[in-house]
C-alpha cells in the first residue's frame, strides 16, 4: 500500500511483512497505531520507495521487481504523484 504526503507523491510503502512483523510482535491489538508509527519499525531492507514510471516498459518494470525481490511497485506519474500499482502477478 502506497503511502503518500499531501501533494499525493509516494514517501513509503507499507508492505504485508509490515503487517506481519506487527502480528508477530502482538501489536496488532493496538489498531489506534498511526501508519507513521507502523513504518518506523519497518525493515532497513527497505530504504527507498521502489516504484515505477507509467511510459516504462513491462520488461523494465519485471526486471525491476526481479532485482529488488519485492511483488509490488507503487505506479507514478512524472511528478512522483501515485496512479496505481504494479505487481508482479498482474505481469504472469
Amino acid at each position: 500500500m502506497p503511502v503518500v504526503n499531501e501533494k499525493g507523491h509516494v514517501v513509503n510503502i507499507f508492505y504485508k511483512f509490515d503487517a506481519i512483523h506487527q502480528a508477530a510482535e502482538k501489536i496488532y491489538n493496538n489498531l489506534d497505531v498511526s501508519v507513521a508509527k507502523a513504518l518506523q519499525r519497518q525493515s532497513h531492507y527497505f530504504k527507498c520507495v521502489l516504484k515505477c514510471y507509467l511510459h516504462e516498459t513491462l520488461e523494465t518494470i519485471i526486471n525491476r521487481l526481479v532485482e529488488a525481490e519485492v511483488h509490488r511497485l507503487a505506479v507514478v506519474d512524472e511528478s512522483d504523484v501515485v496512479k496505481g500499482i504494479v505487481s508482479l502477478s498482474d505481469n504472469l
